[in-house]
């Protein structure tokens, strides 16, 4: 018989050779589309894998996605695939929205955009019946897409309140006293306070389970109301869970005696939580009966014995139609925005100061991975202490930018480092020197197993100042609508522009200090230093 390969092999071999060729254009449109979001994919990758990120299931998504794709993989090789030209006309749509996301610097935008394009490349190469086939795992791509942590904050606040005051309530069931302040359990027999702090809140939990659920919705076979009920259950049970790991929390802190066990127990409790929902969410589809996993397939597909086969895309017209707009995007992301500044922030050292009131600072060295993540900016990071024999010290980091991507929002960088926060409040600074001013600001308390800390910071534009990072998002987009709307209306004074682009630029002040004495007397000595701080720093809010 010989040593070559099976006669049947080659002919599977030819025949995939043979059948690659109606696919081409869809191969070409994914590449030209990854590559043409490249930058948008790479933004949400360093989302995902971000500590304490609320969208660490993001690489999964398009596994589950593609799962869903070849659970209908007999509808799809049976339908028709004529054309869509429509489908040109959103891809045309998407291209303009694409370059004005980019413009404005708009995340919303540009997700939008992302899964318009892949409507848009579905439909014109394979037509109306396989983009409907589609739609759902392509709609499920969103779960994937983070959404800007600041705009989660005041569900975080209420379901971390709402989670630690359940978990109270389980331990005092259980016979372990428990006193609640805010987000924080308190306990005789703690070998530390249990601080409920931004990670623990559930909606993490929740926002995988929801996640999770609208796959297993879409999978299982059941009436649209059972399909429902499961959905709705994901909320309620989400925080039932995320509080039922608080109590493990503290069941391993009475019983071990130890804050080293509770921590350990913290580290991997939520992967035994995440474990109980899933299989509490069985079960109750179970219960009722939805458990049949698998897309439903008609009598009459059931039966077809015509063999699944490779379907032609869109003709010539077609591909070379889809290429010719997706390369125009490329072109226009390669372009950049006649809008955005070319130059980085710039830090005034010589107006800082090196020491004032019995302070005296020394710079510290910014680690390399500080740097690289915000690239974009001027840092300066500065440890001031005090003379006197408690030699207190206040942490002084300063990051000047005109792009917002230069600011990194302090709840993740914190809880990354290690710092859980405990609590979260905006506040009101007023400040006398060098000139009377008010300050809004973010005050942050944190929490380790060692210390805790306190943490102000605001960010600026001329005398404008701000607490969120969110609000330098709003802003820039403000100035940049300003700004496109000034280039439309005066085309010839590019130069004006530019120079009114490179004239502002934003400042991020952030402060901390460990806390030693009392909450009170530090978070007054830290104001005290801000005030002073502020006075004497040449042109401040000018």
């Amino acid at each position: 018989m010989g040593n070559g390969p099976d006669n049947r092999t080659l002919d599977a071999l030819r025949k995939a050779a043979y059948d690659l060729r109606y696919y081409w254009p869809l191969l070409f449109a994914s590449l030209l589309l990854i590559a043409i979001e490249w930058p948008v994919l790479s933004e949400w990758w360093r989302v995902w894998n971000a500590p304490y990120s609320y969208f660490s299931h993001g690489p999964l998504v398009p596994f589950i996605a593609g799962y869903m794709v070849w659970a209908n993989r007999k509808k799809l090789a049976l339908a028709d695939t004529k054309p869509c030209w429509a489908g040109v006309l959103i891809l045309a749509a998407a291209v303009m929205l694409f370059v004005f996301g980019n413009w404005i610097a708009s995340a919303s935008l540009r997700a939008l955009v992302f899964v318009m394009m892949i409507f848009g490349i579905l439909l014109v190469l394979l037509g109306v019946r396989v983009t409907r086939l589609l739609s759902v795992p392509v709609f499920f791509l969103f779960t994937m897409i983070p959404v800007a942590p600041t705009l989660l904050d005041s569900a975080t606040g209420k379901l971390q309140l709402q989670s630690a005051a359940i978990a109270a309530k389980f331990l005092e069931f259980t016979g372990y006293q428990a006193d609640l302040q805010g987000a924080t359990i308190y306990s005789n027999g703690l070998p530390e306070p249990l601080i409920v702090g931004i990670p623990c809140s559930g909606l993490r939990t929740l926002i995988s389970l929801i996640t999770f659920t609208l796959f297993f919705v879409y999978m299982v076979r059941a009436s649209w109301w059972k399909k429902a009920l499961l959905l709705a259950a994901s909320f309620p049970l989400s925080i039932f869970i995320n509080s039922l790991r608080i109590t493990m929390i503290g069941y391993a802190g009475f019983w071990t005696g130890s804050a080293q066990a509770m921590h350990k127990f913290h580290d991997y409790s939520g992967y035994i939580g995440l474990a109980i929902c899933f299989a509490m969410l069985f079960g109750l589809a179970k219960l009722m009966r939805a458990n049949t996993f698998g897309l439903p397939v008609p009598d009459a597909l059931a039966e077809e014995t015509k063999p699944l086969r490779p379907v032609p895309m869109g003709g010539v017209r077609g591909a070379v139609a889809v290429l010719a707009i997706l390369g125009l995007a490329g072109l226009a992301s390669l372009y950049g925005s006649p809008i955005s500044p070319q130059t980085k922030g710039r830090i005034a050292r010589q107006n800082i100061p090196r020491s004032f009131g019995g302070w005296t600072g020394q710079n510290l060295t910014i680690d390399k991975l500080t740097r690289d993540w915000l690239k974009n900016g001027d840092l300066l990071n500065r440890v001031y202490t005090d003379d006197s024999e408690y030699s207190r010290q206040v942490q002084v980091f300063i990051t000047a930018a005109r792009n917002p991507d230069a600011f990194h929002d302090p709840h993740m960088c914190l809880q990354g480092g290690g710092s859980p926060i405990s609590d979260d409040k905006i506040i009101t600074l007023h400040l006398d020197r060098p000139r009377p001013m008010t300050v809004k600001a973010t005050l942050l308390e944190t929490a380790t197993e060692y210390e805790s800390g306190l943490v102000i910071y605001w960010y600026t534009m001329g005398p404008d100042s701000m607490p969120l990072t969110s609000d330098v998002w709003t802003r820039n987009r403000a100035n940049l609508l300003g700004d496109l709307s000034w280039l439309i209306l005066h085309p010839t004074s590019g130069k004006q522009l530019r120079a009114r682009i490179e004239s502002r630029q934003f400042m991020w002040y952030r402060f901390s200090i460990t806390v030693l004495n009392d909450r009170e007397s530090d978070l007054a000595l830290l104001k005290r230093f801000i005030a002073g701080f502020v006075a004497e720093t040449k042109g401040f809010g000018g």
